[in-house]
């Protein structure tokens, strides 16, 4: 099955009544196909402050009211900053094909030189539609649309635009047990005995302990890595030199009957007792500083 005709599994399944749908989704349920790619500029960029690495996702936004142009069509990188706008030319071919439904669209920074322009960045646009209305998505983007077979498609291939290829599914569920297998949390952890009177069983405890562990986490968020230039989130290719934020909480999802109200109950315990712990030492600091 070659590229062009592989179906983006995500639109295909979209609810077209939901109020989060993106405007640029189709309207029916129909399966979604790569149509081609458009190679644009992102310009602008002097005037906003969101960075972009080579081989980055980024978001593609609609701003019909832009009091500058009512085609414009905003980039913001994996952390919704604001990077700059695709270029007027194409934007101006796109945004109805967007506004009518007829196109879900896909950005992608391709790795590019050191010395390309401060004022530019090159931008690779996936273009998806429904099979039916692909020749008149052609005929709109003849100036523009490339084929997957283009050797630049080659080079934006980040890790999640890989996951549309069937070929590539592997790779990307093999990249997700890498990142579970790195994040595995084992260990028992026993209830404060003055509030929680009953023993835990050993299942009981081993998930407090992975409770109280995911609360108080400091681990990189999922498919994050520290390297020398900074962070790297291997699933999109975003660099930052600011370390993200953990991601704390979870679901707590034993099934019935395994006793998951006492275990809360012992986290809530933890908790407290760690709270009064730690005003009891700042009492005892007070003290002793008033004391001398």
């Amino acid at each position: 099955m070659s590229y062009d005709r592989l179906p983006l599994a995500s639109i295909g399944h979209e609810d077209p009544d939901s109020e989060e749908s993106s405007s640029s989704m189709p309207s029916t349920q129909s399966e979604t196909y790569m149509v081609g790619f458009i190679v644009a500029n992102i310009v602008g960029i002097q005037y906003y402050s969101g960075r972009i690495s080579g081989r980055e996702m980024v978001g593609l936004v609609r701003e019909p009211l832009n009091p500058f142009d009512s085609n414009a069509i905003k980039v913001v990188n994996t952390r919704t900053d604001q990077v700059g706008h695709i270029e007027k030319k194409v934007a101006s071919v796109l945004a109805p094909l967007i506004d009518s439904n007829l196109v879900h669209v896909e950005g992608i920074v391709p790795k590019t030189p050191k010395n390309s322009s401060p004022y530019r960045i090159p931008c690779h646009i996936h273009v998806f539609s429904k099979m039916e209305a692909f020749e008149t998505i052609k005929s709109a983007l003849r100036s523009f649309l490339c084929s997957p077979n283009n050797p630049l498609f080659s080079m934006s291939e980040s890790m999640v635009v890989k996951g549309k290829k069937k070929g590539d599914l592997d790779e990307i569920f093999k990249l997700v047990d890498d990142n579970l297998s790195k994040n595995v949390v084992n260990g028992v952890m026993e209830p404060p005995q003055d509030f929680i009177l009953p023993d835990l069983f050993l299942h009981q405890k081993e998930g407090l302990y992975w409770l109280y562990h995911r609360e108080n986490s400091n681990e990189l968020p999922p498919f994050w890595e520290k390297r020398d230039e900074g962070f790297v989130n291997v699933l999109t290719n975003y660099q930052s030199d600011v370390r993200p934020e953990p991601l704390r909480g979870g679901i707590f999802a034993d099934d019935m009957g395994l006793g998951k109200t006492l275990t809360l109950l012992s986290l809530i315990s933890l908790d407290k007792c760690n709270d009064v712990n730690v005003n009891e030492e700042l009492d005892e600091e007070v003290l002793c500083n008033n004391h001398f």
